[in-house]
């Protein structure tokens, strides 16, 4: 539990240590960087056109991870997919972006998700 809520800072160190196991049994085919190790955008955008001519996919875990300076979350949300976008059309690899999915209506618990279930789903 306190682990979904970040209440334990020294939880930040136990996922630093899964990181690192995982980077070292997967060397160069996987890697990983927690939400604190991006700072922004751009830092995101610039990692992976480095990365372009040695990665296959690129898995993005996930787009309310990453912060933007602005303050209204829709615009964020649009500015990320913007740029995610053209960088698909840089690297010309695909990009995969997780992001979450609104609570479902009580009322309606048997309806299937549709694309506007996705928070924000008006610029995913």
């Amino acid at each position: 539990m306190e682990y979904r809520f970040n209440l334990n800072p020294k939880i930040y160190d136990i996922e630093d240590q899964v990181i690192a196991a995982v980077n070292e049994n997967v060397k160069s085919n996987l890697l990983i960087f927690n939400k604190l190790q991006i700072p922004s955008l751009k830092f995101l955008k610039g990692t992976i056109e480095k990365m372009k001519d040695t990665v296959d996919i690129v898995v993005i875990d996930h787009l309310h991870y990453i912060h933007l300076d602005q303050q209204e979350e829709l615009r964020q949300i649009g500015d990320i997919m913007r740029t995610l976008k053209t960088l698909t059309d840089i690297i010309k690899k695909p990009v995969i972006l997780i992001s979450h999915v609104r609570k479902k209506d009580p009322k309606n618990k048997d309806r299937d998700l549709e694309v506007s279930d996705l928070y924000g789903s008006s610029n995913v």
